[in-house]
């Protein structure tokens, strides 16, 4: 066995459109159930959707304290914006935390995959939404 092919290949990552006021931005989306948040935004990239969509980037109630993936505290998140998201053909709205990420514009977390039933089908690369779940034959 090539251990190397332990490590490494693309990002589970999809095509998606984030729109507003009918004006839509296309990027792609990480998925990552590791996240334990709903849905976050790049701080670079938030600043781009606001200026084309016409769209205000809003304060939070409570700044909220993060880790990061490597256990360390974050600069605490303080802003969200509130987006509609097109996804496999499927219209969300979707309240995005805005974080630094790093690399990606944006991440729907394990808290995104739990509110909309979807299951994350890694090998075919897809994502398997409610109604289209197998049915029982029993």
């Amino acid at each position: 066995m090539d251990l190397s092919q332990l490590l490494g290949g693309d990002s589970f990552t999809f095509p998606c459109t984030i729109s507003s006021n009918g004006l839509g931005i296309k990027t792609r989306t990480l998925i990552d159930t590791g996240a334990n948040g709903y849905a976050f935004i790049d701080t670079d990239f938030v600043a781009i959707a606001t200026r084309f969509l016409d769209t205000k980037v809003q304060r939070l109630p409570a700044a909220c304290n993060v880790r990061g993936f490597d256990g360390k505290i974050a600069q605490p998140i303080t802003d969200y914006v509130e987006l509609t998201m097109l996804i496999n053909r499927r219209r969300l709205k979707v309240h995005m935390l805005v974080v630094k990420l790093g690399g990606q514009d944006m991440i729907l977390g394990r808290k995104w995959a739990a509110e909309t039933g979807v299951l994350i089908d890694c090998k075919n690369r897809q994502l398997i939404w409610p109604e289209d779940y197998p049915k029982d034959k029993g």
